[in-house]
């Protein structure tokens, strides 16, 4: 990956063609490795739905916050939003959320 922004080009990319950062350091290292206990994580600590609150408020993401991803071994993964793609899978598929009273 180039740190130079203007190497950088803008895509879309489908969101559950993302995969949540497994060297997150905010999530229990032996754990990294699943994308559902990832997730099950980012929900109960680190404030996820709240953001998918606001982001369904606003109608979608702040244009100003982009999602940054890197192809990896034939895979997208996030580098910079792992909230917010967590928060769009929440959006996009509520029964994610794992609780139907939170959601």
């Amino acid at each position: 990956m180039s740190l130079h922004t203007g190497d950088w080009e803008d895509c879309e990319i489908d969101t559950f063609d993302i995969s949540l950062d497994k060297e997150n350091p905010r999530i229990p290292e032996s754990r990294r490795a699943n994308q559902d206990y990832i997730r099950s994580h980012m929900i109960s600590y680190e404030g996820v739905l709240e953001l998918a609150s606001k982001i369904s408020d606003w109608g979608g993401l702040f244009p100003h916050e982009r999602i940054i991803v890197i192809q990896e071994k034939g895979e997208y993964v996030v580098v910079e939003g792992n909230r917010r793609v967590c928060a769009s899978y929440i959006l996009l598929r509520p029964w994610l959320a794992g609780d139907d009273e939170v959601i």
